[in-house]
């Protein structure tokens, strides 16, 4: 995610991602609603992904481009999940940090937590379906009525 002064609506380049294009792919802030298995090894997040960041001017806050997301990862194993859910402020809710793809090291998928934990696992890759078009906003997320409630909607919008 690059940050810009505001000049023109952001436009998302495709509604489905995957691991290809992992590199291209930015988490920090993205709000995690909920997670589930959406089959018998998919793991699911339903999140609302900040696809870009516009710089509004000193002192001002930044103007963010942000869309309901399915990400899905495909053939979980070896799930670890540690959230301190004390540590979840509402409405806010879950937010992760970053997402690290596994190296020679350490064989897992991470996904860390904003100061509150981290998801761990072993996947073939993931894909990620934005479900609506990015709308600008000061905030890194969508109230639940917003956003149609939870989902886990493989259905992307274009």
């Amino acid at each position: 995610r690059r940050i810009t002064m505001a000049t023109e609506p952001f436009q998302l380049e495709k509604a489905v991602w995957t691991s290809d294009d992992f590199d291209e792919m930015y988490w920090h802030d993205s709000t995690i609603h909920s997670l589930g298995f959406t089959s018998e090894t998919d793991l699911s997040f339903d999140i609302d992904y900040i696809c870009h960041a516009e710089e509004n001017g000193p002192q001002e806050p930044f103007s963010l481009w942000v869309a309901p997301a399915t990400l899905t990862f495909h053939n979980v194993d070896d799930l670890q999940i540690a959230i301190d859910f004390s540590r979840i402020i509402r409405p806010l809710g879950m937010e992760i940090d970053g997402i690290n793809k596994p190296t020679f090291l350490k064989p897992w998928w991470n996904i860390y937590l904003h100061d509150q934990g981290e998801i761990k696992f072993k996947t073939s890759g993931f894909t990620q379906y934005f479900r609506a078009e990015p709308v600008m906003q000061t905030s890194g997320c969508f109230g639940l009525i917003e956003r149609g409630g939870i989902s886990f909607s493989k259905t992307p919008y274009k």
